[in-house]
């Protein structure tokens, strides 16, 4: 009986079985990242283009808010708080909608090369995830040495729609969100209320029905209860420390809030990167037999 038990009797075995196991670790794994990189696409759509997803975090604030100014069924209001939300989503969920874009096509090609046993389509795959993987690696690297560059849209956005701003009770798309957000998150203007002393479309007359009043600051700067009502009868009438949040900017709190979720993509994006470059070193190893 020939065990072929010679010390050259492993050159003996055929190269597709020496390289068996490897091939079906590196099917799975592409599998497995075409799935990822698919979950990925998919969240990245969703926060580019999904209103479904954003009211789902501000429902609650929203439907109070539009009652708050009469407008409660009123769609269109609704659309362009939405709206005025997925510009701050936008970026970051474009980013991921490339990223799993990519993953997934790469990992789709590197399946069939895998199964088709494509030693030329495996080296090529192998070749752009290597590349894929030093770019998302610069990009990271970048990110971390300076996070605040990334949000300097976002801050833009945000002034933008400030020097828009004209009242409480205005069904324009950037008094709309702003006169919610702003209450909810107890802030006032980018940097402080007086921010709002550029804002040229600011209406700054307000009438309560016995007197009329020249506001210095937006009704919404008064501190407010969920139902966005003002909590103090002197505010908007005198604006001061106590009754109102025109010392504390929005922008502090948006940057965290963005700065929270680009960390956690970055982590995300970095744990694929590790694992694409797996697959990369894998498919490489496996040319080598074919």
């Amino acid at each position: 009986m020939d065990v072929n038990t010679t010390s050259g009797g492993i050159d003996k075995i055929p190269r597709t079985r020496r390289n068996f196991p490897s091939k079906i670790v590196l099917i799975v794994g592409s599998g497995v990242c075409v799935i990822i990189g698919f979950t990925i696409f998919t969240i990245g759509c969703l926060l580019t283009w999904s209103e479904t997803l954003v009211e789902g975090y501000v429902k609650k604030q929203m439907k109070n808010y539009l009652e708050a100014i009469k407008m409660g069924g009123n769609k269109d209001a609704r659309v362009h708080i939405l709206e005025g939300l997925l510009e701050y989503t936008m970026p970051m969920g474009q980013s991921l909608f490339w990223v799993g874009l990519s993953m997934m096509g790469v990992c789709s090609a590197g399946l069939y090369g895998a199964i088709s046993r494509k030693r030329f389509a495996l080296f090529v795959v192998s070749a752009i995830l290597f590349a894929k993987v030093c770019t998302l690696l610069v990009i990271l690297i970048a990110y971390h040495a300076n996070p605040k560059a990334v949000l300097e849209n976002s801050r833009k956005i945000t002034r933008d729609k400030l020097l828009r701003y004209r009242q409480m009770y205005s069904a324009d798309p950037d008094s709309l969100l702003l006169g919610m957000m702003m209450p909810d998150m107890k802030c006032c203007g980018l940097d402080g209320g007086e921010d709002f002393a550029g804002s040229l479309k600011f209406n700054r007359r307000m009438n309560t029905g016995t007197k009329e009043i020249h506001l210095r600051y937006p009704v919404v700067c008064c501190k407010m209860n969920e139902h966005y009502k003002p909590i103090y009868d002197s505010c908007p009438e005198l604006f001061d420390e106590s009754n109102s949040n025109i010392q504390k900017g929005c922008w502090p709190i948006i940057q965290s809030r963005l700065q929270y979720a680009y960390s956690r993509i970055a982590i995300l994006v970095s744990i694929t990167t590790l694992f694409e470059f797996f697959i990369a070193c894998l498919g490489i190893y496996i040319t080598m037999w074919i």
